[in-house]
């Protein structure tokens, strides 16, 4: 119900998260989601952006989609772990930087898409958990398309598409009309979203759609694999030689520390020392990691004492 308001609502609004639809088999009907999605907000399927692990490369793709004006882009059968700074930034601002394909200069448009992310268990990396919606389908069945239906929900939704748009807009209409009360608590960066289409929802006693956000994070590899290398750390200040000499000793951290590892074997200590800063001051567990000594000397604390 929220991807389809959202959809609908999405030219009145600021911002809005990006909605991320898995399940557990193919052929369960992601796509088809996202499709009916669109059809309602344009009267046709989601424009499709191809997934890769390749960031530059699909930072190009969604560009193009964006500078193309696509009010809904769908990236389509996400089968490696979501990660992509451009798409943060596409879903908590108003207008972005995009390069052309073909030339070498960027321009600077407005945010205006409602961006999906569909995949078999998909999993989202790091600050786009905080900026997704997620819908799970769950068939409970082996083979989900070999489901057969009296209807075609795609056709349904296109012949339909007037009394569900106004359907859609009624919803948010009565809300506001009856002086939005019980509004949801604040979502960081969606204000105007979650002050409408998560509120009305919430008020028409739908439960938030948001879900269960602590799982989302929990679930999240960046959290868990930062988790995992703090555990890893000695007690104690540290420098980064030190955790580098640790790792040649030990095969334990070896697997700990693998993605610090290069192919020749050495420890790649200035990799590590940026991970390092990147995550300053990050709480994981009640634990962080802070810089001390004039930038050479590392240190894990706790919120309330020295742990390490």
């Amino acid at each position: 119900m929220a991807l389809l308001i959202t959809s609908v609502m999405r030219p009145s609004l600021k911002t809005v998260p990006m909605f991320t639809v898995t399940a557990p088999a193919a052929g369960t009907g992601k796509s088809l989601l996202v499709d009916i999605a669109a059809i309602l907000a344009t009267d046709r399927k989601a424009a499709v952006v191809t997934p890769t692990q390749d960031e530059a490369e699909l930072e190009k793709r969604i560009g193009a989609a964006a500078l193309a004006g696509d009010q809904i882009i769908g990236i389509d059968n996400v089968t490696h772990i979501l990660r992509s700074d451009q798409l943060c930034q596409l879903l908590i601002q108003e207008k972005v930087q995009v390069r052309v394909l073909g030339a070498s200069k960027n321009v600077r448009i407005p945010s205006t898409a409602l961006i999906c992310a569909t995949g078999n268990n998909l999993s989202v990396h790091g600050d786009l958990n905080r900026r997704a919606v997620r819908i799970r389908l769950d068939a409970k069945c082996e083979r989900p398309d070999e489901r057969r239906f009296d209807r075609h929900a795609a056709g349904l939704a296109l012949r339909k598409r007037a009394e569900l748009v106004a359907a859609a807009l009624t919803i948010v209409r009565a809300y506001l009309a009856a002086g939005a009360p019980s509004q949801a608590a604040p979502t960081g960066s969606f204000e105007d979203w979650s002050d409408t289409v998560r509120s009305a929802l919430i008020w028409m006693g739908m439960g938030d759609c948001r879900g269960d956000v602590d799982a989302m994070r929990a679930e999240d590899p960046e959290k868990a694999e930062l988790a995992e290398i703090m555990e890893g750390l000695p007690t104690g200040r540290f420098t980064v030689r030190e955790i580098a000499h640790n790792v040649s000793e030990s095969p334990e951290l070896r697997e700990v520390f693998a993605g610090f590892v290069g192919r020749n074997g050495v420890f790649a200590t200035k990799t590590f020392g940026r991970y390092l800063a990147r995550y300053r001051g990050t709480i994981v567990g009640g634990r962080s990691i802070e810089l001390i000594a004039n930038g050479a000397v590392w240190q894990g604390q706790s919120q309330t004492e020295v742990r390490w």
